[in-house]
């Protein structure tokens, strides 16, 4: 008989398992997984988005910042293997630059045929450029930026400082740093002093965020080395947006986070919201109630979004003004509970303006209705004879961000390195046709969310593309009425949720992001995932029928009374067991393991047609349940059950 190893998965899980524990030993830059450790990062990092961002970071940063001024994204490159080389000053990144930096990457940026490596030399002449040109940067300078893509090592960078040999050598002494070659301590000291230098100095009074991008290539052996050398040219810990300042050229993508959010902050919408109510001079006492949302209809208490307030009429100059002003669904203004004083009109009408208006937009909310109760009166009724009106100002801050790439091209480094590096810079489009625009509000909510089980351990959304967006949240719940959780960004229409359970229905709802702030969240779509579910409640095994090695049982089950029936059996880590049944229609036997919390943990199930089994070989002492059912509940079907000791007699 052809047997089956039902629960060989068991161990093949441990030794998967234990292959995950050797692959995150510190092989990575620092002893730290960065791919692994970034997937639940706050629940939105990359977790387990396989929809991969093909944008070199020129194309993200491209048209970021500047509209018709001189601030926005300014790039400059140096390259280093034997000395280290300005291939350009800092371009600003538009059309034109956009298009010189792409051609200085592929046609300066080469592959070094001879030469050690001066990894900390370069690192340090992009601090001293930045220094000395730190007054011919735009006056709004919000970030600086270093990022280094090599390979950790470093051979030469001391020696071009120290003393040349000869009086016709190089002589740097970049910046009056100055070391003696024959002092062993002085390698050391240059890279602490590097390291002090990113960590202490300010650029336009900006602090310098220092990026090192680990490219481990072939020739690299020694992996301490390579690994103890990248603190010394990167910051410490991660940036505001959660990512290390030290990763691995193969975790590029979670870089480009940054890289996006860089360029989100540099076009900055204010927004100044100012809404006119226009009264008749009314008598005091008199409320009204201006109303923003739908809800209300004709009527204005069923309004869950608006501003109301009372007339008041001062008895010497017969001035108005609004009293005991309220606000309802997030609806606040500059003037508070009032007092607010009116500006008189002609034909009897008075003017009250509201201003720094927040939680309404004149552009996308509905324009208010006034309802007016007076103190006669026991309900709001419309005002319709007078319009109120609203207007808004925006303006547009534009800020600068400063970047030097230094790019390792140093011999030890491979052609296909290289080409790596230069993919992450620039790979994508020749010439973006559309680039980021400051936006005039904040975006629409997503329309067309789709969910789609792709296996019972992942779902795949998708959504139309919105306009003025700059990336997308996805947001996940177990219940269409539940609490909507953060889960991931998409920079990106489409997103992969492999973090889902079998057997359990998800619903998401995803909004739109760009700097003048966050949609709405869209209409919910969901998904349901396939399989059993790992935590079975197990309820129906209170009444398990206990089965013993060597005991064989027979049944019947049916829709009606018997739709499935449990069997627990007690098993022993290092034995070995056979279950087998018969049936002439195909029961599904399908096996738990309870745990020491009460839980029942899935393992796996068989199909028997007529007679077969499967060895179970369990990873610990305990009880196993055994839940015998039928494939659809629609047909009566005997069956057999047994279990045996030893499987060897069924060969």
């Amino acid at each position: 008989m052809k047997r089956k190893r039902l629960l060989s998965g068991i161990l093949g899980i441990l030794l998967v398992f234990g292959v995950l524990l050797v692959t995150a030993c510190p092989t990575d830059i620092g002893g730290t997984d960065n791919n692994s450790g970034n997937n639940n990062n706050n629940g939105d990092n990359n977790n387990g988005n396989s929809n991969a961002d093909n944008r070199g970071f020129l194309e993200i940063l491209y048209g970021s910042g500047g509209g018709n001024t001189d601030e926005g994204v300014y790039v400059g490159i140096i390259s280093f293997a034997g000395d280290a080389t300005v291939i350009t000053d800092p371009v600003r990144l538009d059309a034109s630059g956009y298009a010189t930096l792409k051609s200085k990457i592929a046609n300066n940026y080469t592959r070094a045929t001879t030469g050690s490596t001066t990894m900390f030399l370069a690192v340090h002449k992009a601090l001293a450029e930045l220094k000395a040109k730190e007054n011919t940067y735009p006056a709004n300078l919000d970030t600086v930026s270093i990022i280094t893509f090599t390979d950790g090592l470093d051979n030469q960078s001391l020696a071009m400082l120290a003393n040349p040999l000869n009086s016709s050598g190089p002589n740097y002494h970049l910046e009056g740093q100055f070391y003696v070659l024959s002092d062993t301590t002085s390698e050391g000291k240059y890279m602490d002093y590097v390291k002090g230098q990113i960590d202490s100095r300010k650029i336009a009074n900006k602090t310098i965020k220092a990026y090192a991008v680990g490219v481990q290539g072939s020739d690299v052996k020694d992996t301490a080395l390579f690994e103890a050398s990248l603190p010394k040219i990167a910051s410490t810990g991660t940036d505001e947006s959660g990512i290390p300042y030290l990763t691995k050229l193969t975790d590029f993508a979670d870089l480009k986070r940054t890289f996006q959010s860089i360029a989100n902050g540099l076009n900055v919408t204010h927004t100044s919201v100012n809404i006119v109510m226009t009264t008749t001079q009314s008598s005091a006492g008199t409320k009204y109630r201006w109303t923003f949302d739908a809800a209300g209809g004709n009527s204005a208490e069923n309004s869950a979004k608006y501003i109301e307030a009372t007339i008041a009429i001062d008895d010497n100059s017969g001035a108005y003004s609004l009293k005991d002003i309220t606000y309802a669904g997030g609806i606040t203004t500059a003037q508070g509970s009032g007092p607010l004083a009116g500006t008189a009109k002609t034909a009897g009408n008075v003017d009250f303006t509201f201003t720094d208006v927040t939680g309404y937009d004149p552009d996308t909310d509905q324009k208010p209705k006034q309802w007016i109760k007076r103190s006669s009166a026991g309900v709001f009724g419309p005002e319709s004879e007078i319009t109120s009106t609203g207007n808004a100002d925006r303006t547009v801050e534009y800020k600068t961000a400063i970047i030097y790439l230094v790019l390792d091209a140093s011999t030890s480094l491979s052609e296909a390195n290289i080409s790596s590096i230069k993919s992450a810079i620039s790979s994508g489009s020749s010439s973006p046709s559309t680039p980021s625009q400051p936006s005039t509000g904040v975006p629409s909510a997503p329309t067309g969310v789709e969910a789609k089980e792709e296996s019972s351990s992942s779902i795949a959304l998708s959504w139309n593309s919105v306009s003025g967006a700059s990336y997308y949240k996805i947001y996940r719940s177990t219940s269409s009425s539940g609490s909507y959780s953060s889960l991931a960004e998409s920079y990106s229409t489409t997103y992969t949720d492999t973090g889902v359970s079998p057997n359990t229905t998800y619903y998401y709802r995803v909004s739109a992001v760009n700097n003048a702030g966050e949609s709405s969240q869209s209409a919910y779509a969901y998904a349901t995932t396939s399989g059993e579910k790992d935590d079975y409640d197990g309820s129906s095994s209170d009444t398990a029928i206990t089965l013993s090695p060597g005991d064989e049982r027979s049944g019947t089950l049916s829709s009606n009374y018997f739709p499935e029936v449990w069997y627990c059996v007690t098993v022993y880590s290092g034995e070995a067991y056979y279950v087998w049944g018969s049936s002439d229609s195909g029961i599904v036997v399908t096996l738990y393991e309870k745990g020491y919390d009460g839980d029942m943990k899935y393992l796996g199930n068989i199909t028997i047609d007529y007679f077969g089994g499967e060895d179970l070989l369990p990873s610990s002492s305990g009880t196993y349940y055994i839940k015998v059912s039928l494939p659809d509940y629609s047909d009566y079907s005997g069956y057999s059950i047994g279990i045996s000791s030893s499987y060897s007699s069924y060969y």
